[in-house]
């Protein structure tokens, strides 16, 4: 996995990307912050349903972070993670799979 750099000529607070993708039992989220931020993760279904609360408004200093979180209890299907800071609103979608 490479690193992620958030770039100074950018008004993005943060980057963040996923892996793995398809994910079977565990995914872990690669968050990288520009400055301390509270921040909110969530998984969600293709309605937009809150499916899981990863984090809740918890406090992470800037630089990398790597959030592990467990997907076995997750029918296979499309969802989408949802980060959410006081400034930026940000997503991707995953695949679970058998």
């Amino acid at each position: 996995v490479g690193t992620t750099r958030l770039r100074e000529d950018t008004d993005i607070q943060f980057e963040l990307k996923g892996y793995p993708n398809p994910v079977r039992q565990e995914h872990t989220l690669e968050l990288s912050l520009r400055h301390s931020e509270k921040v909110d993760i969530y998984l969600e279904d293709l309605y937009g349903r809150i499916i899981k609360v990863v984090e809740s408004a918890k406090g992470y200093s800037p630089g990398e972070h790597f959030i592990k979180f467990d997907t076995k209890d997750l029918i296979p299907g499309l969802y989408r993670i949802l980060v959410k800071t006081s400034s930026e609103v940000s997503g991707y979608s995953i695949v679970k799979v058998e």
